[in-house]
């Protein structure tokens, strides 16, 4: 399959070449089609970057350094190890993000689409990338990032409904259940230690019919008294509770 530029680029590079044919009496042109390149980039829900060959920024957007969170004075330097060092810091697995960085710079003619990178804060974002070619030479790099944190939650929420209401008919018995349920709720969140809890209104009492716990031992019946749970149970409302 032919690799063709992204269309933004092909638009500059388009551009550019009529500018050079024309001389200075295209300038203005030059100027009009540099704007209408520009705010395309302020436009598109992508995060945009461009690189030549040797790590200089070319261009970029507002919503690039919004996603990565880059501040002003760093996106100024025009420096690709700059904002490179400062995205390092914020993925979730840094040795995996600069083998990927590393690789096209020793492969420059390679492009790759919708892979996944986890960032620290819990975010996810879609990256994409391809070489900028001009005149059938490699010039730099084209790199694209979108928030896709909603869609991936959506998509992990959606699958985590659909295999409770398989377990509600499936399941052998209670113990299964529970434990199923458990696996289910690991998907959305730490749940590490995890328990269910019955109420017995007539006399009070809370037990626990399934408890999973890192240090503590499942308790025994006990009053529901004034803790978490029994606050969950007297609003009817969930408790996210932080830390602190």
């Amino acid at each position: 399959m032919e690799r063709r530029p992204h269309p933004h680029l092909e638009n500059a590079r388009l551009a550019l070449a009529r500018w050079v044919r024309q001389g200075p009496r295209a300038r203005a042109s030059l100027r009009t089609a540099v704007a209408i390149l520009r705010a395309q980039q302020e436009a598109t829900v992508d995060g945009i970057l461009v690189v030549d060959l040797n790590g200089r920024v070319l261009s970029y957007n507002q919503r690039f350094l919004d996603i990565w969170g880059i501040p002003a004075e760093i996106a100024a330097t025009r420096d690709d190890q700059q904002l490179l060092a400062h995205a390092v810091g914020s993925v979730a697995d840094p040795e995996a993000f600069l083998r990927t960085v590393n690789h096209f710079y020793a492969h420059p003619n390679e492009e790759r689409s919708g892979e996944t990178v986890a960032l620290k804060d819990a975010r996810v974002l879609s990256r994409s990338t391809i070489p900028v070619i001009v005149r059938g030479e490699v010039t730099g790099r084209a790199w694209y990032f979108r928030d896709t944190t909603d869609r991936v939650r959506n998509d992990i929420l959606q699958s985590a409904l659909f295999r409770l209401a398989q377990l509600s008919r499936n399941a052998a018995d209670l113990d299964q259940f529970y434990r199923e349920v458990h696996a289910v709720v690991g998907t959305l969140m730490d749940a590490t230690n995890f328990y269910i809890a019955e109420y017995d209104a007539a006399h009070d009492i809370l037990t626990f019919p399934y408890f999973v716990d890192a240090f503590d031992a499942a308790p025994e019946g006990e009053p529901a008294g004034r803790g978490l749970t029994a606050y969950v149970l007297r609003t009817g409302r969930p408790l996210l509770a932080t830390p602190e």
